[in-house]
């Protein structure tokens, strides 16, 4: 909840000097008197930068002005740091008294971690993991997708991903990047491959009780070696299913396509596929597809997920998700590990299947085997577009005959994520035709011709750089007789020209341009997320 604080009626007056408060039972008794953290509750008295986090926790009383306001005494006597009076000064601004108590930085940590509940302080047990706690906290209240420590040099970056585009947020001298990763790598993350080695790519994934103390349901770790010693570690961030009210209506199909999916659910045996590229929102309309079927058949179906690692939770006592098992160090136990789990889990007799890639030969094969026995299967692909997906099946080893089969490969999906633009600080293209190079406002004048199209603002309270959120641009292809056929006489091309030209299949970008009409999508988003605007006339001579 907001802090509730209590206007002064007259000029506070000067707090007293500061006096160290002993660790432990002292500061305890003094902190028992005020309960809440306010630096960490919304409002304006929050604090979400992890180095501010580090060196001050504002804590007060329930019903009072009254706070404490925790400092690392360290840098509260260097003298230097101005932060501590400027926030001081919020806090007077807003109505606080607060008395400054110098401590130690893990102290100040403990303060946090232990408002989190569940045992936390005894998992926040060091200044190092207190740090990587609040970087990943910052990205997770952001809503970033990914958050990245670049070390290079002398220096390490670290970035987030936000609506997938990549923004510094800080800089660290490369011992310190270096010190936080192997805090994070070597003692946070669970079936990691050993210690930090800056020379080797190693993957892992965030321990489940240090995902649930930042708010996620789970993430991936991975490193990789950088140039003139450096290092990249990726951590992925993966949020509940139901955080932002993810529905299957709320994802951004038109509703057309909302139709043909809702026609794959209804369909009692066969294979669909989402597909994209990495980051494109496969995984989470998968898990809104799985959610809806749970609720369409009244949690009465058996759903069984295959997972590597498990990561989003699916609500729902007809779900049951369960890990990929194999020796990490064996690659030849893992390219056999999606078939095998498909396989056993035909024996627990599933209604439906959901592995959550389609990696590999023996798991695409068995994936067909499993759909031809009368199951439901859903999972995951790479590909570039729906007709693409065909093709990368029968290239990785799937019958031709049952990949062009209609009754067996049911549906494909295949999408991007565009931004949606801030309809608070949204602009309109007339006034500000100078922001777009003169190729792409030729095609926006072409493709816009009688629409109001918009451009993304500079930013402002409600968003982040002008941008609102994003949303899917899909194309969904329901395989017929028809259009099979022509791509096992013509190919691909002609297969997916005579879908757009002769079946009113809509692609990707056309999706992307419908947005872009209704004002909602900058046109330099789709360039830039989905496909530049004359992609369509130039594979397959048609403009959307």
């Amino acid at each position: 909840m907001s802090a509730q604080l209590i206007p002064l009626q007259k000029a506070a007056p000067a707090a007293p000097e500061p006096a160290q408060v002993p660790e432990g039972g002292d500061l305890s008794r003094l902190l028992d008197d005020y309960p809440r953290i306010l630096s960490m509750e919304p409002g304006p008295l929050r604090l979400d930068d992890p180095q501010q986090r580090e060196l001050m926790c504002l804590r007060g009383e329930t019903g009072s002005n009254r706070a404490v306001l925790l400092v690392s005494s360290t840098h509260y006597q260097l003298g230097v740091d101005g932060r501590f009076h400027e926030y001081r000064s919020l806090a007077r601004s807003h109505g606080l008294i607060a008395r400054v108590v110098p401590t130690t930085i893990s102290q100040i940590a403990l303060q946090y971690a232990a408002d989190a509940g569940g045992g936390a302080a005894e998992l926040v047990n060091s200044h190092e993991k207190a740090r990587v706690i609040g970087y990943i906290r910052q990205a997770a209240s952001r809503n970033a997708s990914d958050l990245k420590f670049q070390i290079v040099g002398d220096f390490c970056s670290v970035r987030l991903k936000i609506h997938g585009r990549s923004r510094a947020i800080g800089e660290l001298s490369a011992e310190d990047g270096y010190r936080l990763m192997r805090t994070l790598y070597n003692s946070m993350v669970a079936q990691g491959q050993g210690d930090l080695n800056p020379r080797a790519m190693q993957d892992g994934q965030l321990r489940a009780e240090y995902a649930r103390l930042c708010g996620l349901t789970g993430s991936r770790v991975a490193t990789r070696p950088a140039k003139d010693d450096g290092l990249l570690v990726t951590i992925r961030l993966l949020y509940a299913s139901n955080r932002n009210g993810k529905s299957l209506e709320s994802l951004g199909y038109n509703p057309d396509q909302l139709a043909l999916i809702q026609g794959m659910l209804r369909r009692k045996y066969g294979i669909n596929l989402f597909t994209g590229v990495t980051g494109s929102g496969k995984s989470t309309t998968l898990v809104a597809c799985m959610q809806q079927l749970l609720r369409d058949h009244g949690q009465e179906i058996d759903l069984i997920t295959i997972e590597d690692p498990v990561e989003y939770d699916i609500s729902g006592a007809g779900s049951l998700q369960t890990p990929m098992l194999y020796d990490i160090h064996d690659p030849v136990a893992r390219a056999k590990a999606w078939g095998d789990a498909l396989r056993n889990c035909l024996r627990h007799a599933p209604n439906v299947l959901m592995p959550g890639e389609l990696r590999d030969e023996d798991g695409a094969v068995t994936a067909f085997n499993t759909a031809l026995s009368g199951h439901q299967v859903w999972s995951t692909l790479h590909t570039f577009d729906v007709f693409s997906a065909i093709q990368r099946l029968i290239e990785m080893g799937v019958d031709t005959g049952l990949v062009t089969n209609p009754a067996l490969l049911t549906g494909v999906v295949n999408q991007s994520l565009v931004r949606t633009l801030c309809p608070h600080c949204k602009v309109p293209l007339h006034a500000h035709r100078d922001l777009l190079k003169p190729h792409l406002l030729e095609q926006v004048d072409r493709l816009g011709e009688g629409y109001k199209i918009f451009l993304a603002g500079p930013g402002c309270s409600h968003c982040e750089f002008g941008v609102g959120g994003r949303e899917v641009a899909a194309e969904v292809m329901v395989p017929t007789a028809d259009s099979m056929q022509v791509y096992q006489r013509e190919g691909m091309l002609a297969a997916r020209i005579h879908w757009v030209t002769r079946l009113g299949g809509v692609t990707r970008l056309a999706h992307a341009v419908q947005k872009m009409r209704e004002g909602r999508v900058d046109p330099r988003h789709i360039e830039q997320d989905v496909d530049p605007l004359d992609t369509d006339f130039v594979t397959l001579g048609v403009w959307p």
